[in-house]
């Protein structure tokens, strides 16, 4: 019993010490040909039901004739048959970099969120790979328009790289998530909430701003899933969405690895729990009716998640043209699982 309040006051330390916290860029020199990002993220894991999943993987794939699947997850994760998981992220992307004929970098931080659902597969495969369902970007700093900073990026991603991005509004804006306070059993309480910037009216009042999803959650000392399935379902090879995929009759399917390393010393990794509440535009695109994952549970809301946060190192491979899925699955490095 000391040993676990031990850890559990080590990582409410940790949280505590690291909500201000940025690292820098350490994988651009080791891959200068690859987008690559000091990504600063809460990573979140829970059940939602199967169908419910599958579902929300069909409409956020209008353009494939043939959906992605869900495969049968590993039983050593103890997930009931009529579940699925279901991964959000949200956090700060620093020190943005990319080389083409020039080095590029983006001008600041962006601020993102995401659901994803991992151990998808395409047509007969059995290859374990992830669908995105949404990503939201914004900027980071407030002063300098944050939808209008995430507006080439969400465009750019969605039109030409194949991952539905949208322009979100972030509570907090400037921070990858908040400290609310201190709960009943002395934990520390922290929060990140996204919205779908859709009609935006800083001038003159409300705009339509429907709510993605709120992450809340606190430090973990007993953590549900290890930290080595974590990042294998993090770093399955998302499977893109139009435009690669318009054409799977002649058997093109096309992936893209993003890849998050979290073996440097920067990246303070801390195991945290909590919940996900869903809004319409939970899993993209919504506004009037409740969103597929939202009507799935209570209130949209999922509890029992366990996850991590941690300052990772993220390598985008080929973010302009994909590659193959299983070409993709056989070369994610193996030092992301380290």
């Amino acid at each position: 019993m000391a040993r676990t309040y031990l850890r559990l006051m080590l990582a409410v330390a940790g949280l505590f010490a690291r909500l201000d916290a940025r690292c820098l860029n350490q994988v651009a020199a080791l891959y200068p040909n690859e987008r690559t990002i000091a990504a600063d993220i809460a990573v979140l894991v829970f059940e939602a039901p199967a169908a419910a999943v599958q579902d929300a993987i069909n409409e956020g794939y209008p353009a494939l004739p043939e959906k992605p699947k869900l495969l049968p997850l590993p039983s050593s994760l103890n997930v009931p048959r009529d579940k699925h998981l279901v991964i959000v992220t949200t956090g700060i992307n620093n020190d943005i970099r990319q080389k083409t004929l020039v080095d590029l970098m983006i001008d600041g931080s962006l601020r993102q969120s995401s659901v994803i659902v991992p151990y998808t597969t395409t047509g007969r495969s059995s290859t374990p790979l992830s669908a995105p369902l949404v990503a939201y970007i914004a900027g980071a700093d407030p002063s300098k328009n944050p939808a209008l900073a995430g507006a080439i990026p969400a465009l750019v991603a969605t039109a030409t790289g194949g991952l539905l991005s949208l322009i979100g509004v972030f509570i907090p804006q400037n921070l990858p998530y908040q400290l609310d306070g201190t709960g009943t059993d002395g934990r520390q309480l922290y929060s990140s909430g996204t919205k779908w910037s859709l009609i935006p009216n800083p001038v003159s009042g409300p705009g339509v701003v429907p709510q993605a999803f709120d992450v809340n959650f606190s430090p973990e000392a007993a953590p549900k899933y290890p930290l080595l399935e974590l990042k294998k379902m993090l770093n399955f090879p998302y499977i893109l969405n139009a435009p690669y995929n318009l054409v799977p009759l002649v058997g093109i399917q096309q992936c893209q690895r993003n890849t998050y390393f979290t073996n440097f010393d920067t990246a303070q990794v801390q195991n945290i729990s909590g919940r996900v509440t869903f809004g319409s535009a939970g899993e993209g695109p919504g506004v009037i009716l409740d969103g597929t994952l939202q009507k799935a549970s209570p209130n949209g809301i999922y509890t029992g998640a366990h996850g991590f946060l941690a300052c990772t190192q993220l390598v985008g491979y080929s973010p302009a043209i994909g590659e193959g899925c299983e070409t993709a699955a056989r070369n994610v490095d193996p030092n992301s699982l380290l």
